[in-house]
């Protein structure tokens, strides 16, 4: 199949491609960077180019980025210059790069300079509070809202507060931690809360633990409350920021609940730090591996690891080992706790990238509690823990998902080897009435192309055959 031009994707630069071109195979793929191409040549130069970059084996390639006449200053460049700006590189992936001249015109010598650098910092993400859920007490149902705020946000006091009525008010934990994964516990110097009329006081809080309990193990006023009158607040003597938190708080009436505020010390007063909820429950995340590990150790029966099936290569260049896991049809579990559910063996030339295909579904009503827990294990010891595909909805649906193992366990420079392993373990929900199913499971480890390999091989008049191009701070000519 023959190249497709699509002159959409860059729309405003004057990309009219036809006619002879020059094709160049990018050799050097640097995954994890940018890279910038130019036709700047000389401003005497008399060369409207059209540049275009293709992705995929020569027989299916695609077009991924183009431009006509680059909107930038021409002082230094030739009118109609073109320009292509960051294009993010993929691991496995193969590039070519196509110059032309405008609607077929012929070129005089022109330079391609290609320069690769270091992606733009992503912003950070939002800092989380997650509903770890749990029973209700009293009567009275947890909160099943996960809140997020900007993640600058510095504070030394923090408290959670009733912004409506409420029959009663009840805080079982409040956990706070210095890193998104949930995983570094930070305990405050002090806390209070607003009075509580029954058994017992902010010392019995998960994640809190200040003072003495009197034997139980929540907060709990007895009493009504009114809007702003009930709350639990923590001082931890610095200003801290938090990226994640985790609450286990009674649920107000008439639609009200439970927010988080700052105190403010320029101000005197408490503050709303930007709170939004997450309406959908598929955005939830699971509980954080402190939480997971006391489900764990509950009692709860553990099934044993199913074995893959052995690994089959296939695909071009990039090799996929296949493995696909036994479908789940579970309604009789009930429970919060992750079962193991299968394990896929990590193969030769693993290149870190890992596709996921399924379709799945919870039983269909009420709330959406079911989860699939990703584990990487190093030489046997745990590296890496991930919750990567949120709640299942409520109806089948099918998800594809694409990532580094850096990306999907959020370790920098994760890698995995031959003999290493990621094992998969699913929780339906507990609570009565859950189900989980999931069909179709299929893992595919992208595996480096076997060394040697100079590039795609197309049969006669189905795609190019380009000389490799190598990037580096110069210009190439062309």
């Amino acid at each position: 199949m023959r190249p497709f031009y699509n002159a959409s994707q860059c729309s405003t630069s004057s990309f009219r491609p036809m006619g002879s071109v020059v094709w160049l195979r990018l050799a050097d793929v640097r995954a994890g960077f940018v890279l910038s191409l130019s036709t700047c040549s000389d401003p005497e130069l008399v060369a409207d180019t059209d540049l275009s970059i293709f992705a995929g084996p020569c027989d299916r390639l695609e077009q991924i980025a183009c431009n006509g006449d680059s909107r930038q200053p021409t002082t230094q460049c030739q009118r109609g210059h073109s320009f292509i700006s960051e294009l993010p590189i993929v691991r496995g992936e193969r590039y070519y790069i196509v110059i032309g001249g405008r609607q077929g015109v012929s070129l005089p010598p022109v330079s391609l300079t290609a320069a690769y650098d270091v992606p733009p910092a992503a912003p950070p993400p939002p800092s989380m509070l997650y509903s770890v859920g749990g029973r209700s007490w009293h009567g009275v149902s947890p909160q099943a809202a996960t809140m997020q705020w900007p993640s600058d946000t510095f504070s030394q006091r923090y408290r959670l507060i009733q912004t409506g009525d409420a029959s009663l008010f009840w805080v079982a934990t409040w956990r706070f931690f210095s890193d998104a994964q949930c995983t570094a516990q930070i305990f405050p110097e002090t806390a209070r809360d607003s009075s509580h009329f029954g058994c017992c006081g902010t010392g019995c809080i998960a994640g809190v633990e200040i003072g003495a309990c009197c034997d139980c193990d929540h907060l709990y006023r007895s009493q009504p409350c009114a809007s702003g009158e009930c709350w639990v607040e923590v001082d931890f003597g610095i200003a801290l920021g938090f990226p994640c938190m985790e609450y286990a708080v009674s649920g107000g009436t008439a639609g009200s609940g439970v927010t988080l505020q700052v105190w403010s010390v320029g101000r005197e007063e408490w503050l709303d730090p930007g709170v939004s909820a997450l309406e959908d429950q598929q955005d939830y995340t699971s509980l954080s591996p402190l939480s997971q590990l006391a489900l764990l150790q509950s009692g709860t029966n553990v099934d044993t690891f199913r074995p893959m099936p052995s690994l089959e290569g296939k695909g071009d260049g990039a090799i996929q080992q296949e493995s696909r896991c036994a479908d789940v049809v579970d309604e009789t579990s009930d429970t919060d706790a992750f079962i193991s559910w299968c394990t896929v063996a990590i193969g030769a030339r693993f290149s870190g990238l890992i596709q996921h295909n399924f379709t799945w579904s919870d039983q269909g009503g009420g709330g959406q509690k079911g989860q699939i827990m990703l584990e990487a294990y190093r030489n046997n010891a745990l590296v890496g823990r991930a919750n990567l595909f949120g709640r299942a909805p409520h109806t089948p649906g099918a998800v594809t998902h694409v990532a580094s193992l850096a990306d999907i366990f959020s370790v920098p420079n994760l890698a995995l080897a031959a003999g290493d392993r990621i094992t998969y373990s699913y929780s339906p929900g507990g609570g009565g009435g859950h189900a989980l199913f999931v069909t179709n499971f299929v893992v595919e480890l992208w595996a480096d192309a076997e060394e040697g390999h100079t590039g795609p091989v197309c049969r006669s008049g189905d795609g190019p055959h380009p000389e490799p191009f190598h990037v580096d701070a110069s210009t190439s000519l062309i």
